[in-house]
C-alpha cells in the first residue's frame, strides 16, 4: 500500500505551537466537529483565521478535541433549532459556514419532523439572524443528490431539474429555495451542491460508498455491491474544504445568489470494484442482482471552475488509498463502531 497522502488532520498539534496571527475574518462552522466540519476547522486554523464552531456533539468531540487550547478556536455546543444560542454565537463573525444537518438516508428517516426542522427550517432561521445582524457571507452546504436520476448521456448541471429521491434531498432542496427567497440585502449566500464526499476526517465517517470499501478491504471483510453501472459523483475531503475557503476569500459579488457543483470524479461503482481489487486482489466483492440503484446520475463542476477557478486536486483513488492505509495503520480502534456511522438515535434529536 503507499503511504498515508497528507490531509487536513495530521497537522493538528502544529497549530499549537505554529505563531498565532489574528485574521480579520471570523468564521462561525456550524456541524463544525463533524466529518467535514472538523477537516474544514483545521484548515481554516491553519491560514489563521478565528473559528467558532457550534455543534450539538451528538457523537462526541473526538473531531476537534486538539482544538480547544488554541486562541483562535472556540467551541459552542448547542442545537441549530435553537435561534437564541445561534445568535449568541453569531456575535462579530464575518461569515458563516452552514454544515449542521442530518446527512443519508438512514440519518433523516430516525426523525422525518426532526429532520426537516434540522435541515431545513433551522438554516431559513440562521440566514435571518445573519442577514439582521451584518454577517457578510453564509455558505451552506448542500448536495448532489438533488439531482436523483439524471440520464446516463447528460451531466447534470446547477439549472438541471432537481428530482430528490430521498427525504435528505427533499429537506436540503427546500432549505435551498428557501434561501434564495430571502431578501438577501448584504449577506452573500452561496450554495455548494458537493458529490458523496471521501477520505481521511479526524471525525471521520465509514458510512460513505469509497470510505467503506476501503474500510472493508482493508480489513478483510467482504463487499457486497449492487448496480454496477449506477453512476456517482464523489469528491475528496480536501477539495471540498478547498471550495469553502475559496468562497470564503473570493470577492462576495462572485459567489452571491450562486449555486455551484462541486465534484472530483464521476465513478461508476464497478470502476471502485477495479479500484478495490488493484490495491486487495483478494478482496471478495459480491455483485448483488437484481437489486437497482434509482441514484444514477453524473454531475458537472464546470460553473465552478469558470466562476472561481476552483479545480479539484484529489480523486477517489487518492482518497481509496489514504483511508485504506489509515485503517491498515490502526488509526482507529475499530472502524466498524456504530459512531462511525453518524446515525443519531431518536432521543439524541430531541431538541
Amino acid at each position: 500500500m503507499p503511504k498515508l497522502g497528507r490531509s487536513y488532520f495530521p497537522s493538528f498539534r502544529l497549530l499549537l505551537i505554529s505563531k498565532i496571527v489574528f485574521s480579520k475574518m471570523k468564521v462561525l462552522i456550524t456541524g463544525g466537529v463533524g466529518y467535514l466540519g472538523s477537516a474544514l476547522t483545521a484548515y481554516l486554523l491553519e491560514k489563521k483565521m478565528q473559528v467558532v464552531v457550534y455543534d450539538k456533539l451528538l457523537f462526541g468531540a473526538e473531531g476537534i478535541s486538539s482544538f480547544l487550547p488554541h486562541p483562535n478556536f472556540r467551541l459552542v455546543v448547542g442545537d441549530i433549532r435553537d435561534t437564541q444560542a445561534l445568535k449568541a454565537a453569531c456575535g462579530q463573525v464575518t461569515a458563516i459556514v452552514h454544515l449542521a444537518a442530518l446527512v443519508g438516508e438512514t440519518a433523516c428517516e430516525v426523525d422525518r419532523q426532526a429532520t426537516s426542522a434540522i435541515n431545513s427550517e433551522a438554516t431559513l432561521g440562521l440566514a435571518k439572524i445573519a442577514a439582521k445582524i451584518g454577517i457578510k457571507r453564509m455558505i451552506f452546504s448542500s448536495t448532489c443528490s438533488n439531482y436523483g436520476l439524471v440520464d446516463r448521456e447528460t451531466l447534470a448541471c446547477e439549472d438541471t431539474p432537481l428530482k430528490p429521491l430521498s427525504l435528505y434531498a427533499q429537506t436540503k432542496i427546500a432549505a435551498e429555495k428557501s434561501l434564495q427567497e430571502i431578501s438577501q440585502g448584504k449577506l452573500a449566500i452561496c450554495i455548494l451542491r458537493f458529490g458523496t464526499i471521501c477520505g481521511v476526517s479526524a471525525r471521520m465517517r465509514f458510512n460513505l460508498l469509497i470510505n467503506d470499501l476501503a474500510r472493508r478491504a482493508a480489513s478483510g471483510r467482504d463487499i457486497s455491491i449492487f448496480a454496477p453501472r449506477a453512476w456517482r459523483p464523489f469528491l475528496h475531503i480536501n477539495d471540498a474544504v478547498g471550495v469553502i475557503y475559496r468562497c470564503l476569500t473570493a470577492p462576495s459579488a462572485k459567489i452571491s445568489g450562486e449555486i455551484f457543483n462541486v465534484v472530483s470524479e464521476n465513478c461508476q461503482k464497478q470502476k471502485l470494484i477495479k479500484l478495490t481489487h488493484k490495491y486487495f486482489p483478494r478482496a471478495k466483492v459480491e455483485v448483488r442482482p437484481g437489486k437497482s440503484d434509482p441514484r444514477d446520475y453524473r454531475v458537472s463542476g464546470a460553473h465552478v471552475g469558470r466562476k472561481l477557478k476552483f479545480l479539484p486536486k484529489h480523486g477517489v483513488e487518492e482518497a481509496f488509498v489514504e483511508v485504506a492505509t489509515a485503517v491498515k495503520n490502526g488509526l482507529w480502534s475499530d472502524p466498524f463502531r456504530d459512531i462511525y456511522e453518524a446515525v443519531p438515535t431518536k432521543h439524541q434529536l430531541k431538541k
